[in-house]
């Protein structure tokens, strides 16, 4: 009962929200060696299919791209990056390992486009729900700096 009430005021705050457009691929945000990186995806599945979102949430959605095209826009952001940075920050519209949002070929080539800053510390943002064994043993695998967080968002741990 409460789920589906905070689902209806979730769904009546963003209503008339618009879509991302296909043409804001991606964000940089430089903060002295800190970097910022969003790119653009179809957005969580929480704010789709009748779900209202996470209520503290600002993520919007847009439309689904061609893996092909993801990959090309995410390189030409992260070609943009200070090579001095020290931080970064791998955010989407949603959450990072979500298959249905990024596919494991994306996932690859933004492992390996960051491993073109060796020195760099990466946080990846996700829900909890859509992380698993697998995907943090192919993150390990392909990514090499030492450095790795995953930042989880959780909006209810108890059951509704």
């Amino acid at each position: 009962m409460i789920r589906k009430f905070l689902n209806l005021i979730g769904s009546k705050l963003r209503e008339k929200r618009p879509p991302i457009p296909d043409t804001h691929n991606y964000t940089i945000k430089q903060y002295g060696d800190f970097v910022h990186f969003w790119f653009r995806t179809q957005g969580c599945k929480y704010t789709k299919d009748g779900y209202g979102g996470c209520l503290m949430c600002d993520y919007s959605s847009s439309n689904k791209s061609l893996d092909k095209i993801v990959i090309n826009y995410i390189k030409e952001g992260l070609s943009k990056i200070d090579k001095n940075s020290n931080l970064i920050l791998i955010n989407s519209s949603g959450s990072f390992f979500d298959e249905d949002e990024i596919s494991k070929d994306v996932r690859v080539e933004i492992y390996n486009q960051l491993n073109n800053y060796p020195n760099l510390s990466i946080i990846f943002e996700t829900l909890l729900e859509t992380i698993n064994e697998k995907k943090l043993i192919e993150l390990k695998n392909i990514l090499k700096t030492q450095n790795i967080d995953i930042e989880f968002g959780i909006e209810n741990l108890n059951k509704l």
